[in-house]
């Protein structure tokens, strides 16, 4: 996506599409690329894809995420006995 001051400009050269329609201003803009953002949620979750950083953290292994579904998942698919309790660990 290419942001021309805080306008989108869906289709330009090199764009990887979604964003916001044309026209639309943006609250919010990524100091690292200038994409922009309506939700500060949504630009800080858009700003760790530059910055690397992973604050999600498994509690029963090393798995780090940069997005909290993406911890919610790999619980889910590789930790399918924790649900938020280490009670299942205390039982024979």
């Amino acid at each position: 996506m290419h942001w021309l001051g805080q306008e989108c400009l869906r289709g330009a050269v090199g764009c990887g599409g979604g964003g916001l329609p044309l026209g639309t201003v943006a609250a919010l803009m990524c100091p690292f690329c200038r994409r922009g953002f309506m939700y500060r949620s949504d630009l800080s979750r858009h700003v760790r894809s530059h910055t690397g950083e992973k604050p999600y953290t498994c509690p029963q292994c090393i798995y780090r995420a940069s997005q909290k579904s993406h911890l919610t998942e790999h619980i889910k698919r590789r930790h399918p006995a924790y649900d938020g309790n280490w009670h299942f660990l205390l039982t024979p």
